[in-house]
Parts: C-alpha cells; structure tokens; sequence
C-alpha cells in the first residue's frame, strides 16, 4: 500500500508541475509523506499542521533542511499570508520567475470545503492548487485548479 500512497504523492506534485525554486503550501502532513515528494522536486515546502505529535515527527524527519518550515497551526483559523509573504518576498529578491506559491495537499475530507473557501480569494499569491481528498475508504476525490493569472 506504501507504493501506491507514494505514487498518489507523485502524481499530485506532477499535476502542480512542482520544479525546483517553487514554494509550496502543504495542508496535513502524514508519515507517507508528500512532504518528502515535494523537497525532492526542489521546492521549498511551509508545512501547516495541526496535531502536536505529527508536528514532532516531521521537524524531526526534516529538521536538515533548509527548505523546510512547518508551522503548528489549524489552517482553517490562521493567517496564511502572514505566513506567505514573506517566503515569496524572499524569491522576489532573487528575481525568480514566479513570485507566487503553489498548494499541494492531502486533505482530510471534513475541511477540505472550508480550505477551498479560504484559498480561491488568495489568486493573487497563489497559482495552482492541486489536493487530494478521501471522502471514504478507497473514494479518493483529485481536486485541481489553475488559478486565474492576476498578472497577464
């Protein structure tokens, strides 16, 4: 089953087109880690998660990162931009291409409504968002959108 996880996280991080010098949002983490599949790509990764021990768990599996920040929050109540602006003012400063970020995420089901209400009004620094979310054992919904270019 690990092969099959592990290809879900690939295939998400394909639909973003995740490339090195990207930051990406990730909602949730888990031991399958799509977090893993996301460095590996070359991303830098702002990780938000809720539950304390997952949190110890995977500063601890990434703490040798630099491109690596994990924030112990409940997204649905933070301020991700306050969190946001300044990871892309950082690659602003080294005239990278794309100034916004990208999200990439395995949701739990029951927030994955509120995310997406929270995530459409941030266009501006967002330009895709691609998440999975499992609304039964073995219903798997693959949620993507290309968010509208703000700047063309």
């Amino acid at each position: 089953m690990h092969d099959i996880i592990f290809v879900q996280h690939e295939q998400l991080a394909h639909a973003a087109n995740v490339e090195e010098g990207d930051v990406v949002l990730e909602i949730g983490l888990g031991i399958d880690s799509l977090t893993n599949v996301l460095l590996n790509s070359g991303a830098t990764v702002l990780a938000i998660e809720k539950d304390p021990h997952m949190l110890a768990l995977v500063k601890e599996r990434f703490e040798s990162t630099d491109r690596f920040k994990v924030l112990q929050e409940d997204f649905v109540k933070c301020h991700i931009r306050s969190h946001m602006f300044p990871m892309l003012e950082s690659r602003k400063a080294l005239n990278a291409i794309s100034i916004r970020a990208k999200v990439v995420s395995n949701l739990p089901f029951n927030i994955s409504t509120d995310v997406v209400k929270l995530l459409f009004p941030m266009g501006d620094i967002l330009s895709k968002v691609v998440f999975c979310s499992r609304l039964a054992v073995g219903v798997i919904i693959v949620f993507t959108s290309w968010l509208t270019d703000r700047d063309a």
